[in-house]
């Protein structure tokens, strides 16, 4: 009789605990693929900010000093473009910073600090695309405007560093999921 309720217990035991494992598992494989995602949209969205090539009208949205002149609104309009593209994408970074924090709970820092690439890249657009505004229109181009420029315009070359890092950080984020998309970390995550 005790014996039966000892080995009923261990039973119940041994199948609480399977199920919490395979839960915590499956939850980390479905969070890897949301991370990914996400990553992946942000990217997208920086490489939209970032893209060399204007259109017609774009700019426009900026407010504008009274006192500028024809040349310094042009100026001003055209490094003012990535400025107001963040802005129609603003939604792709708005679930980023839940997905970052809970990165760091499932899968360590190094996936926290891959997140933390896409928004220092957003940061880095918007001052270099601030500090070209204020400069005045026609100056020489020095190394710092060359450098800004290579900020707010994606070349895809070896000098845009921007977008190194963000694959790089990329890289080490599907490293880092890809051990939770295997069936064995369904089963036993740890």
């Amino acid at each position: 009789m005790i014996l039966t309720i000892v080995s009923t217990v261990i039973g119940a035991l041994v199948v609480l605990v399977s199920w919490r494992i395979q839960l915590i598992g499956k939850r980390r494989f479905e969070f890897a693929e949301e991370a990914l995602i996400a990553f992946s949209e942000a990217k997208e969205a920086l490489a939209y900010v970032r893209n060399p090539f204007g259109y017609q009208g774009e700019g426009s949205t900026r407010e504008r000093d009274k006192y500028e002149t024809d040349q310094q609104q042009r100026h001003r309009d055209k490094y003012f473009v990535p400025i107001e593209r963040l802005r129609k994408v603003n939604d792709r970074f708005s679930g980023l910073e839940k997905r970052q924090l809970l990165s760091r709970y499932h899968f360590g820092q190094e996936a926290y600090k891959a997140f933390q690439v896409l928004y220092d890249a957003r940061a880095e657009v918007i001052v270099s695309a601030e500090m070209l505004m204020d400069e005045e229109p026609g100056m020489p181009l020095s190394e710092e405007i060359k450098s800004e420029r290579r900020n707010i315009y994606a070349s895809g070359g070896e000098n845009d560093e921007i977008t190194s890092h963000i694959d790089s950080a990329q890289e080490k984020l599907e490293k880092i999921c890809a051990k939770h998309f295997k069936y064995r970390s369904v089963i036993w995550p740890f």
